[in-house]
């Protein structure tokens, strides 16, 4: 990941991954067959490790949790998982600028997987729609809504980082208690766009 992070699918060299893994780049043409097939592999283990993340997570969940559970079960799954891939937001934003032609078949490897669990929450987004307990949002834009603030708290690094200091002079801290902080005031957002006044 660091290889196509830092240059990209097109400038990444299997040498210099091989020499960095510690391993014969002829090993990793034998698992891989291709450059661009270990580049969907990269993208593939992360997306692929969020989605098994938010199952478990939301498989944890009662039958009597509500809609505030689940939103706040994707926000903390999918701030963890960036967290804990700090490359992988440039990784994805590059992928994105260059056309996206890995992602049809990173999606579509993700909903053989996950296509259940996707449909279970979109299915929960519009019940609550249909019950008066949210409002008629088509559930695309709060997934849009709610993804894009996740991947905000780190594509905008740089920046808030620097206007923090500025304004506030004082440095800001990317650690547990930023990120529970970021988790609660997305779902709180998040939330307060979705709920309709008295629904719960």
């Amino acid at each position: 990941m660091q290889e196509f992070v830092e240059k990209g699918p097109s400038g990444a060299r299997m040498q210099s991954i091989a020499d960095s893994a510690g391993v014969n780049k002829a090993l990793i043409h034998y698992y891989y067959r291709s450059k661009s097939q270990l580049y969907e592999a990269v993208l593939q283990t992360v997306l692929g490790g969020v989605w098994e993340a938010i199952e478990r997570d939301v498989s944890s969940l009662s039958k009597q949790d509500d809609i505030r559970a689940v939103i706040r079960v994707l926000v903390s799954t999918y701030i963890r998982a960036l967290r804990d891939n700090p490359g992988f937001p440039r990784l994805f934003l590059r992928e994105l600028a260059d056309g996206g032609r890995a992602i049809p078949s990173l999606v579509d490897n993700l909903m053989q997987r996950y296509g259940a669990l996707a449909a279970t929450m979109l299915a929960a987004l519009k019940q609550g729609v249909r019950e008066g307990k949210l409002r008629p949002i088509d559930p695309v834009h709060i997934v849009i809504n709610v993804m894009g603030m996740c991947a905000a708290s780190f594509i905008l690094r740089p920046i808030i980082t620097a206007v923090h200091e500025r304004v506030l002079e004082r440095e800001l801290r990317y650690d547990d208690k930023f990120f529970a902080a970021r988790t609660t005031a997305i779902t709180e957002m998040a939330l307060e766009g979705i709920i309709v006044a008295g629904g719960h």
